[in-house]
């Protein structure tokens, strides 16, 4: 009886502490899932083991409206800075780029005029916006040739020379053989926020996710 009262006050302390709990993080796509939160989930789950975090991947769109919502309590966008609806966190550059296969002969930086010449995959992912949004800077609209979701599926695409591609560079997998990077012309640079309302409340596991994931990017710069 004496050890069940000790845990359950233990169990108090921790939730007092923000020890104990649950983060539900959203994720616009593999630039946040792959590239950004693996190892500051790693690493804020080996200081708080008590605190369960669960990961939750869709569009940019969908994240946001999930976060509206409160289905998840934190998420990792694009471009939200300055939007009084939320409170933001800037946590990373990214940038849009072209990938062609490794033999095709094009220019070294990629306008919008020179993927009108080319079988073009427009990703349906959460870079689908901003890159329609680059081609309307040129006012043309993009060559779809095919529409794919999943990075793994592009790359086979582009690297078999079927067709070129933009997606966002975070987004790139450390195996790129057969597969050529090029910058944009004008660059697409993009900006990635870890975002919640500010309604969340002062003393919750979210606070310390929050606070840690800050912690972390000023302890990397």
């Amino acid at each position: 009886m004496q050890a069940a009262e000790e845990n359950a006050l233990a169990s108090i302390n921790d939730l007092r502490q923000n020890k104990r709990g649950r983060v539900r993080i959203g994720s616009s796509g593999p630039s946040a899932s792959t590239q950004l939160l693996p190892n500051v989930m790693k690493r804020f789950s080996r200081h708080y083991p008590g605190i369960a975090l669960e990961l939750r991947e869709a569009q940019d769109q969908e994240i946001i409206a999930a976060l509206r919502r409160g289905e998840v309590d934190v998420a990792v966008v694009p471009g939200l800075d300055g939007d009084e609806e939320f409170e933001s966190l800037p946590i990373a550059c990214d940038r849009l780029v072209a990938i062609t296969a490794d033999d095709m002969n094009l220019p070294l930086h990629m306008n919008a005029e020179a993927f009108q010449k080319q079988p073009f995959i427009m990703t349906k992912g959460g870079s689908e916006p901003l890159v329609r949004k680059w081609f309307g800077r040129s006012d043309t609209d993009p060559r779809v040739d095919h529409s794919i979701q999943q990075i793994t599926s592009i790359l086979a695409v582009v690297r078999s020379g079927l067709a070129c591609s933009i997606i966002a560079e975070l987004a790139l997998p450390e195996d790129l053989e057969g597969v050529k990077v090029l910058p944009l012309d004008p660059p697409a640079p993009r900006s990635l926020f870890l975002t919640r309302l500010p309604t969340t409340p002062s003393n919750s596991a979210v606070t310390r996710f929050w606070e840690f994931t800050e912690q972390e990017i000023y302890r990397e710069e």
